[in-house]
């Protein structure tokens, strides 16, 4: 019985390995291109696996904009000289980006609905 037991350990472990590999094998989400929204525009000009560089064009000018796709591959973490923003991936066209709120800033926002 013990040596059944020992066998079903060592194949749960087996296929837990397998299925985590399996998941670090799966590229993040595309984000090259242009995004488009109102007043505001995100070009991603490169991105190497799940770090992502471009310019953000808005409201305070145009500025390099870095950023990384978080494991879930939807949300996604961006700096520029401007702050933190944060961004979800809503659909393959879809993109959901928020200037995050700054201690200087007694107000935020406004959020982007940006597409391509």
């Amino acid at each position: 019985m013990g040596c059944r037991v020992m066998h079903c350990l060592i194949a749960l472990a087996a296929l837990s390995l397998m299925t985590a590999a399996t998941l670090a094998e799966e590229p993040p989400p595309d984000l090259t291109g242009r995004w488009l929204g109102s007043g505001y525009a995100l070009s991603i000009e490169s991105q190497v696996g799940r770090t992502v560089q471009g310019i953000t064009t808005g409201p305070n000018g145009s500025a390099p904009i870095y950023g990384v796709i978080q494991m879930d591959d939807r949300a996604v973490v961006f700096v520029n000289k401007f702050g933190n923003m944060s961004g979800i991936l809503l659909s393959p066209t879809s993109f959901a980006f928020c200037p995050d709120p700054r201690p200087d800033m007694k107000v935020t926002g406004p959020c982007y609905h940006l597409g391509r």
